[in-house]
């Protein structure tokens, strides 16, 4: 299966599609003043690295430690006590 992840993977580009599509995500992300709020203080570069490597995950293999439920409500309490929630959803995608 992981093998599988890793061929779909190469057969959308590789890594360089993956950089690619995090610029792409982040510059539309930046320049949308109601998440403006949201990147104060934020280094782009190790966020768009963090994106980069989940993004290879879900590419290819989900590690047996990896806690989203951790990453999500625990990483990132100071998102959602900014106001981060469902309503920034459809703003993002």
């Amino acid at each position: 299966a992981n093998e599988r992840k890793h061929q779909m993977l190469q057969k959308l580009g590789g890594q360089k599609v993956l950089t690619e599509a995090t610029d792409r995500f982040y510059d539309r992300q930046i320049n949308d003043k109601r998440l403006l709020k949201f990147f104060h203080g934020t280094d782009l570069a190790i966020l768009k690295w963090h994106q980069f490597n989940l993004m290879s995950i879900a590419f290819t293999a989900v590690p047996e430690n990896f806690d989203v439920r951790h990453l999500i409500l625990k990483r990132h309490q100071k998102l959602f006590d900014e106001g981060l929630d469902e309503t920034y959803f459809d703003v993002v995608m």
